[in-house]
Order: C-alpha cells, then sequence, then structure tokens
C-alpha cells in the first residue's frame, strides 16, 4: 500500500480514489463510510468496473506507462478496501 504523505495527513491509494470519484459525485463517501459492509462492496465494484479494459486504457488513449500506474494504484485501493470486508 503506497501512501502519500501530505502536511499532516497521510493518503492512501483509498483515499485518493474516492476524493477523485467524489468529485464527480453528488453522494460523496468517505472512509470512514466502509465500515458499512454495502458501501465497501459498492466501492470495490466500482473499482472493479474502474479495471475493465475499456476503462483502464481509456479507450485506448492512455500509455502504456499510464495504463500501468492507474491499474497498480487502482489494485492497491481495491485492496485496501477488501480489508473492510468482514470475513
Amino acid at each position: 500500500m503506497m501512501a502519500i504523505n501530505t502536511a499532516k495527513t497521510v493518503k492512501t491509494e483509498l483515499d485518493l480514489y474516492l476524493e477523485r470519484k467524489n468529485i464527480f459525485s453528488k453522494s460523496k463517501i468517505l472512509r470512514k463510510d466502509l465500515n458499512d459492509q454495502s458501501v465497501a462492496k459498492r466501492v470495490i465494484a466500482m473499482i472493479n468496473c474502474d479495471l475493465s479494459p475499456e476503462n483502464l486504457c481509456c479507450d485506448g488513449e492512455l500509455s502504456r506507462s499510464q495504463i500501468n500506474k492507474k491499474e497498480r494504484h487502482l489494485l492497491a485501493a481495491r485492496q485496501e478496501a477488501q480489508g473492510f470486508l468482514s470475513h
């Protein structure tokens, strides 16, 4: 899990993912909301959708290195979100 240190706050890949998604959403999802299993499952489904080949490569608009970076970010965010699911 990569983390970005900004001033006093450390943002994980999941934090960055939710932040980006919340820009375009009317209903904001906060990290604490993932304690609700249905929200965690919804976020994982959103990440899985973003990992689809069409979305991952932006219909061929991204370079291979950009695709790899985006995939690593999404996989790390998904792994972190899966940690909110009870087993």
